[in-house]
């Protein structure tokens, strides 16, 4: 694929790695301008992106998370978008997710820009989805569009962070992957273990322990998070980090890539994030062992 025919937006929420995004993506895109959306919530980010998109009319849109580090293989998915069906209107690989401990779907967002008039139509309300990107896609799965998932690792996500954000992401997560698995293999295993190892997981799992029960409305916007989950870091006298001034190279990204190998305790949870796993609430799951002990009827 020609890099011209791309529209590059980065989606950010004041992101510590915003820059190192940046510079990452002008190495892949050399020349072309790449536009910082800063919008809140995450539903108008999402609504702004294909606005802007759709005004360039170039032939396909990619949406960066400003968390996401990109190496080269992003190159590797432009080129096989250009074979796609015409039908697929939106493109995907695999991110590093350093919260999960293992490689997930994710990290870039290729769209199609012809079905994006459709798509915006998709985009649901604030408040009313905890993943208004995933809803919007069900929809264009429900009018005869397709996603392409390619086994491609193209990045690292939630690497770097402030504190405040891992806060953040942490209670967003606790109430978002609601399966057994997630729970009992990440938040509750591997974010434990890690918590004496790195501050992050220190503070993701402080949320964890704290506030994995609550009655609270989540939002997916950085404005609208309960404040006691953002003073978390003072609590746990942890100084917030500070901005990340040296620059990163397609190379260090491609090298971390190439080296990475999965957490076991993400290895379980894969092993268990089948489409019964994870349709299985934690308080399914809670009931059902409750019945085996015969405690519950």
């Amino acid at each position: 694929m020609i890099v011209e025919n791309v529209t590059v937006v980065i989606r950010s929420a004041g992101e510590r790695t915003i820059s190192v995004c940046q510079n990452l993506l002008e190495s892949i895109f050399s020349g072309q301008d790449i536009i910082i959306l800063q919008e809140t919530p995450f539903s108008k980010a999402l609504r702004k992106g294909f606005e802007i998109a759709i005004e360039k009319k170039k032939k396909w849109a990619l949406y960066v998370d400003a968390d996401v580090l990109c190496g080269s293989n992003v190159l590797k998915v432009l080129d096989l978008a250009e074979d796609a069906d015409e039908k697929v209107f939106k493109i995907q690989g695999m991110m590093i997710d350093k919260l999960f401990g293992g490689i997930r779907a994710g990290g870039i967002h290729l769209y199609r820009t012809s079905a994006l008039e459709t798509a915006i139509k998709m985009i649901p309300d604030e408040g009313t989805s905890l993943r208004p990107e995933s809803y919007m896609m069900k929809k264009m799965f429900g009018v005869g569009y397709k996603r392409l998932l390619l086994d491609i690792v193209i990045g690292t996500h939630d690497f770097e962070q402030y504190y405040k954000d891992i806060s953040r992401k942490a209670y967003v997560h606790i109430n978002k992957f609601t399966s057994w698995n997630s729970h009992k293999y990440i938040f509750n295993s591997y974010w434990k273990t890690m918590s004496n190892k790195d501050n992050d997981f220190k503070v993701a799992y402080h949320v964890f322990k704290n506030y994995k029960n609550t009655n609270e409305k989540i939002f997916v916007d950085s404005n609208k998070n309960p404040e006691y989950i953002l003073k978390i870091p003072d609590q746990l006298n942890l100084s917030e980090k500070e901005q990340i001034i040296k620059k990163t190279s397609l190379d260090e990204i491609d090298k971390m890539i190439t080296e990475f190998r999965s957490d076991k305790h993400f290895q379980k949870f894969k092993k268990y994030a089948g489409k019964k796993a994870a349709n299985f609430s934690l308080k399914e799951y809670t009931k059902k062992c409750l019945k085996k002990l015969g405690i519950f009827k």
